[in-house]
């Protein structure tokens, strides 16, 4: 890739970028980045990634959030917001460029605290339990593991989900 003097062509730099991931890193990672940086790239009407400023990043991540019925893009919750700016971040660090938002101003979101199913909760959705799911959450529940919450909720989605329930 050429660099002009006014910096990295944008959709030039997004393809190199992809590729490398491509090449380097795992199918989940491309997959990852691929969707922030390829609707920034659209979205954005700045020639160089140097011409980009915090307006920019920022209304990307407003568009992200609010969706687009034109495009019928669904809006996007707060931490996948979040996700995509950082992989722009990274973006952007691969060509040594400036990150152009302050850290102040980068979106936020609200962690989501786990409830924990109680015993009788348990036994209920252990009468849908495939045997295999039973038989992990009898295991968890033994083995004084610290992911026994998480597979108690991972079998109890299952569950409800079976049954039509969320």
């Amino acid at each position: 890739m050429a660099v002009t003097g006014t910096g990295h062509p944008l959709k030039e730099s997004a393809t190199i970028f992809l590729k490398f991931v491509e090449d380097n890193l795992e199918h989940v990672t491309l997959r990852a980045y691929g969707s922030a940086i390829n609707p920034f790239v659209e979205h954005c009407k700045k020639p160089t990634l140097e011409s980009v400023i915090e307006d920019d990043v920022l209304a990307f991540a407003r568009w992200l959030k609010k969706g687009d019925v034109e495009h019928r893009r669904k809006p996007l919750e707060l931490r996948t917001v979040f996700n995509r700016v950082c992989s722009l971040k990274t973006f952007f660090r691969y060509f040594k460029v400036p990150w152009p938002v302050e850290d102040i101003h980068m979106p936020t979101y609200t962690e989501r605290v786990p409830t924990a199913y109680d015993p009788d909760q348990v036994r209920q959705l252990a009468k849908f339990a495939t045997l295999d799911e039973a038989e992990w959450v009898a295991y968890m529940d033994h083995s004084g593991d610290d992911f026994e919450s998480t597979a108690v909720k991972t079998v109890g989605f299952r569950c409800c989900f079976r049954l039509g329930r969320r």
